[in-house]
């Protein structure tokens, strides 16, 4: 069983391309938000009242997981534009989370909408997810622009990132610690 998760955590890991990746049994959504809220974050960590914008029609999981931490979800529509986020934004904003149901534009839209204002930006993702994003002349799998994603797998979730210090907050929240 530990061979095989340890299978599906290095697939899991080349096709999103990304270095950190945990698999799980329970909810991604949660053990990722957990992270985020984690002290060690300084003024980029949310807390309780926080806004984070959800793009798609299908964000249910997603919203359920936001009340649960205490933040508030902000639903724009799946197709939407900058003009969508801008109008959605607030000072409470600090995260924006790319649904499964949202188009490749508008997860590159939503991907330089984060990095020009340092807001969070999260996706939900599948490991047979074929949206991808052109930056630098290369395409990256939506789980790679994310700054953390989580996705469903078929036995569990898993969460993934780039980045050394969310995937090491993200353990912590898995063993409870966070």
């Amino acid at each position: 069983m530990e061979r095989e998760r340890n299978n599906e955590k290095t697939a899991l890991m080349r096709e999103i391309g990304v270095p950190y990746l945990e698999v799980l049994e329970g909810s991604g959504a949660a053990v990722l938000l957990r992270a985020l809220m984690a002290p060690a974050l300084g003024e980029r960590s949310l807390a309780s009242g926080d806004e984070v914008i959800l793009v798609g029609e299908v964000c249910a999981a997603e919203a359920d997981a936001l009340a649960l931490c205490g933040l508030v979800g902000v639903c724009v529509p799946a197709n939407s534009g900058a003009s969508d986020l801008e109008g959605a934004l607030s000072p409470a904003s600090k995260a924006v989370w790319v649904c499964a149901d949202a188009a490749a534009a508008a997860v590159c839209m939503a991907r330089n909408f984060c990095k020009s204002l340092d807001l969070w930006m999260l996706a939900s993702v599948t490991p047979e997810d074929t949206r991808s994003c052109p930056f630098d002349g290369k395409c990256y799998h939506v789980g790679a622009v994310a700054d953390v994603a989580t996705g469903a797998l078929v036995n569990g979730a898993f969460v993934c990132t780039k980045d050394e210090l969310p995937y090491q907050l993200m353990k912590e929240s898995i063993k409870g610690e966070a």
